[in-house]
């Protein structure tokens, strides 16, 4: 082998090395843009015997980004589930969405909550309480929602097909 030939594959593995090297650092980078929520449904009733129980609702963004916020609801629906009844984590927003093997006692509209934030800087933590009265024996399905906004690269980050990302996270609360 000629010293022209070693040198023509070394440059060809060094190209090799940094194309690799390159894609890796350019997932690593697109990947500090994806947006991460945290959400929480916190539960805690009151120590009378007046069936009501505080809910509290917190979303925290992780990630580096700002995440510009579409909308976020909060559905509360209320059940009786009898002995050896089934309740799903799932939570419907849309009534017709409900599984017709858990039909809530009545159906509430999902209400829109932090109306004023128009988005969630990084490490900021959005925080509220809800009274809620629940009738004795009976369970509230509650569902939190976050819809956002990507932006272009957040967009590229996360592989999302629309400009939309949604978060849910669901609880099951009863005395």
């Amino acid at each position: 082998m000629e010293i022209n030939e070693l040198i023509s594959v070394a440059g060809d593995i060094a190209t090799i090395v940094a194309v690799l090297v390159g894609g890796w650092f350019a997932v690593f980078v697109f990947l500090q843009f994806a947006p991460i929520l945290a959400l929480r449904i916190l539960s805690t009733w009151a120590a009378d015997e007046s069936n009501r129980v505080l809910l509290r609702v917190e979303i925290e963004n992780k990630s580096r980004i700002r995440v510009h916020k579409q909308a976020i609801h909060l559905q509360i629906l209320e059940h009786n589930v009898p002995v050896g009844g089934i309740l799903s984590e799932w939570v419907p927003f849309e009534e017709k969405t409900i599984l017709s093997t858990e039909q809530p006692i009545s159906w509430n509209e999902p209400m829109e909550i932090f109306k004023s934030s128009k988005g969630i800087d990084p490490g900021e933590t959005l925080v509220i309480e809800r009274l809620h009265y629940c009738h004795p024996n009976n369970v509230l399905h509650v569902g939190l929602q976050v819809k956002a906004k990507l932006g272009l690269w957040g967009r590229i980050a996360t592989q999302v097909r629309g400009w939309n990302q949604r978060w849910t996270t669901t609880r099951v609360v009863m005395k």
